[in-house]
Order: structure tokens, then C-alpha cells, then sequence
């Protein structure tokens, strides 16, 4: 692979259940701590703990299994407005100049994934520079969203409903047109109101923030398991570079889902108590929802609007290893190949990077195939793992990640790894413990993802 140029960052978003916003996370990341995790948002046998998004539950209601969703019966209180839908865009009003309504406001006809996605990606639209949510004049955005949930796991009410050949909207606040029970009845298909098909044939996030963000470009939802956030930066970079796009909202983002939650309870993966990766005494991930996004954009623009970059995306690899369904190969062989492609894209060696930010979910399969890669091809380099303080947000996670990796090297910090204390002398790798500074301008960001899929991003520090 070639060398590429870097493609400018110049805004990024995050929420996560360490914290509501970028700047919020950071803060937890630094103070450090144990980071415990909340139970469940739904009824469910395993109790194996989850990271919520605690900040979100006045707006955004979880998936319940039996057809409901948190509602005012529940504890978690239904939102205070509803966005009926409007001529100048399907997802809600706007104001006369043609811009989407604040994120708190934000029509619930969305899915949580979606939403959380809106709020990341509008804290990374204004962080740029720009306000409002609408495609500036003169320029190309496309949005490109990584995610697992969020491609068809956010309608599990509907899905029990539709088998039972019921409505499921008598037990969902989350209304698409201020309709409830059987007044949603007309024109149902199958019982199934037509507005309740609607939202879930809407439910791409690509495809609805493309139209919160009324953008002209390419909107393209990516499903590559726990790579997805990782490849959706890698796959917006290539579009910036290409000519493609001189925007680009590229990220993750995932709810938490009473079905991926029951697949990987089966898998037997989670931690009844708390992830911590790399630690001696890790027994399991803790799954976890949020969301992360970059904003992309040529040298052109920024240059034009004066806006200085945080960080460059300066390369990416993805590469499979075909080993197993759910494990990576023992050796990290696909990771190795992915890492090799981001390094030469970048044009940096292994050397150059100033700490990798592993995948580590605190499995045993994974950490222990992380540490072989780590102790092998990059031994010295610091590592840190930021989920046990997050949770594992699925198609999120490579995004999430991305973007504390490039926010580390803007502040010059790294955190202590969160919830770990005892080293694994098995693994051979200790990640970093304490409040440590960066030294170096270039960082490792990497996803191993199910059905043996590896991705690597390469970022570099911005301008002072």
C-alpha cells in the first residue's frame, strides 16, 4: 500500500457511559478510579451488568423484552416533545434557515442508536465550527456510520409483536406520530401499524442523519461487527482523499440491544462483575452503548473556514484472518496484516507510535491474542484499553476508541487503563496504570472484530 496523505480532523463528538460529551469523558478517563457497571435495562435472566448511557434515559427509551420500552410506567420518563413530521425534512421540524432542532430536541421517531449517533455527531459538527445541522453551501458532506445494533436490533418490540401478529404500539412511547394504542390501528399490515414499519425501514443511521444533515453526498451505514466505527473513519478518510467528499461525519454508534445482549450472554463472554482488560483476574467484557464521530475535511476547506485540525487520520488497514467465528487468530496473523496496511498508508513505522489503544474487551481469547501481537511486533510501547469504562459498544467501539485515541494525543496525556490493577504475567503486557504523558505525535487505534475481522487506524497529533 501506498503512502497517503492525512486527512484532517477538525471536530469530534463523543458520548459513552463514562460521560454525555467528549470533553465530560476525558474528564472520568483522567480521574480514574473503579468504573462499575449499572444492571441491565431490561428483565433478563443472565444479570450480567451493562454501561448505559445514564444521561440519555430522559430522551431515549431502552429496549425492554416483552414488547416495551422504558416509558413512564417504567421509571424512565418519556420525552417532553414530539417532532411531528414536517415538509422540510421526514425526521422533525426545522427552523425557517432550514436547520435541525438542538440534539436534547430532537424527534424520538429516531432509534436510541440513532440518536445517540445525532448527539456525537453534532458535537463534532459544532466543535469544527459549524452550527445548526445543515450542508454549508458550497461543499459535499457525506456521513458514513459504523454499527451492529443499529442496522436492525433496535425494533425488538416490533419483531415480538409481528410474530404475535399484534400492535406493539399500546407499549411504546416512542410514537412516530402521536398516535397511541388503538388509534394506530388503521392501515396495520399484519397488525403492525404502518407507522411502526416506517420507523424500522428508516432506521438506517446513515440514511437519517443524512437527512438531519440534508447532505449530497454518499450516506453509508457499515456492519463489519466491532470493527464497524474503525472502518466507517477508515472508509471516509479514502472518500476525502478521492475527491469523493470535502466533508465527512464518519463514525459508530450502538444502543444497548436485549438481543445482542442475550447472543453474547450464550457465548458466554460476558463478566458478571466488571470488565478489565489485561488484568490478571479479567473474567469477561461488560457490554456497553454510545457513540463516536470525526468530522473529516480537506485541506481546501479547513484552510478556507481557518479552522485548525485536532488530528489526522493518516492511515488504515483492515485485513481478515479467517480463523474462527467469534475468536481472533491466537497469533493476531489479521491483525498483523491490518497494522502493516495503516503503517504504510501513513508512511510511519511501528516505532513512531506513541501508545496503541488496544481492542481489549478482557476476554481471554482476545487480550491474550492482543499481547501476543503486542509483545512480539511492538514491545515498549504503551497500551491502554479504555472499555472498562465504557463497556464493548459493538459497532461503536472502533470510533469511540478512535476518537480518545486522537484526543489523548491532542492533550498530551494518556489514562490510566481503566479498572486494572493486577498485571497477567501469562500475557506479558502492562497497560498503562497511572496518569502518563505522550511522547510522540502518532497513536494506534485497533478493532478485532467478530467473523475474524481486524482494523487498524494510524492518527496523528494536530496543529498547535
Amino acid at each position: 500500500m501506498r503512502r497517503a496523505e492525512p486527512v484532517a480532523i477538525s471536530g469530534m463528538g463523543l458520548v459513552t457511559a463514562a460521560g454525555s460529551c467528549l470533553p465530560d469523558t476525558l474528564r472520568a478517563l483522567e480521574r480514574g478510579g473503579e468504573f462499575t457497571p449499572s444492571p441491565p435495562p431490561f428483565a433478563a435472566a443472565h444479570g450480567f451488568p451493562v454501561f448505559p448511557c445514564a444521561e440519555q434515559t430522559s430522551l431515549l427509551c431502552p429496549e425492554r423484552p416483552g414488547g416495551s420500552r422504558g416509558g413512564p410506567g417504567d421509571g424512565v420518563a418519556a420525552p417532553s416533545r414530539l417532532c411531528r413530521e414536517q415538509p422540510g425534512g421526514r425526521y422533525g421540524e426545522r427552523d425557517p434557515a432550514g436547520v435541525c432542532p438542538d440534539p436534547a430536541e430532537a424527534p424520538f421517531r429516531l432509534s436510541r442508536t440513532t440518536m445517540l449517533a445525532m448527539r456525537a455527531a453534532s458535537e463534532a459538527w459544532r466543535s469544527a465550527g459549524f452550527s445548526g445541522t445543515a450542508e454549508p453551501p458550497g461543499l459535499r458532506l457525506g456521513i458514513v456510520v459504523g454499527t451492529s445494533v443499529g442496522a436492525s436490533l433496535d425494533f425488538y418490540s416490533l419483531y415480538v409483536a409481528y410474530k404475535a401478529g399484534k400492535s406493539a404500539s399500546g407499549s411504546c412511547p416512542e410514537r412516530t406520530d402521536g398516535v397511541r394504542g388503538d388509534d394506530a390501528s388503521a392501515g396495520a399490515v399484519d397488525g403492525v401499524p404502518p407507522a411502526e414499519i416506517e420507523a424500522y425501514l428508516g432506521a438506517n443511521p446513515a440514511q437519517a442523519l443524512g437527512e438531519i444533515f440534508r447532505c449530497s453526498g454518499p450516506a453509508v451505514s457499515v456492519a463489519d461487527a466491532c470493527s464497524s466505527g474503525a472502518d466507517a473513519v477508515g472508509i471516509g478518510a479514502g472518500w476525502i482523499r478521492s475527491g469523493l467528499c470535502d466533508l465527512v461525519l464518519a463514525g459508530g454508534a450502538d444502543a444497548l440491544s436485549y438481543i445482542t445482549y442475550v447472543g453474547f450472554a450464550c457465548l458466554r463472554l460476558p463478566s458478571p462483575s466488571v470488565c478489565r482488560p489485561f488484568d490478571r483476574r479479567r473474567d469477561g467484557l461488560t457490554l456497553g452503548e454510545g457513540a463516536g464521530f470525526m468530522l473529516l475535511e480537506t485541506e481546501a476547506s479547513r484552510r478556507r473556514r481557518g479552522v485548525k485540525a485536532v488530528a489526522f487520520a493518516a492511515g488504515y488497514g483492515t485485513a481478515a484472518d479467517a480463523y474462527h467465528l467469534t475468536a481472533p487468530h491466537p497469533e493476531g496473523r489479521g491483525l498483523a496484516l491490518a497494522v502493516d496496511q495503516a503503517l504504510a498508508q501513513a508512511g510511519l513505522r511501528m516505532e513512531d507510535m506513541a501508545f496503541i489503544n488496544a481492542h481489549g474487551t478482557a476476554t481471554a481469547v482476545n487480550d491474550a491474542a492482543e499481547a501476543a501481537f503486542f509483545t512480539t511486533r511492538c514491545p515498549g510501547i504503551p497500551v491502554i484499553a479504555t472499555k472498562g469504562a465504557t463497556g464493548h459498544t459493538l459497532g461503536a467501539a472502533g470510533a469511540v476508541e478512535a476518537v480518545l485515541s486522537a484526543a489523548h494525543l491532542a492533550a498530551g496525556s494518556l489514562p490510566a487503563t481503566p479498572n486494572f490493577r493486577e498485571p497477567d504475567p501469562a500475557l506479558g503486557v502492562r497497560p498503562v496504570s497511572a496518569l502518563s504523558p505522550v511522547r510522540g505525535r502518532a497513536a494506534m487505534s485497533l478493532s478485532l472484530a467478530f467473523g475474524g475481522n481486524n482494523s487498524a487506524l494510524v492518527l496523528t497529533g494536530g496543529e498547535q
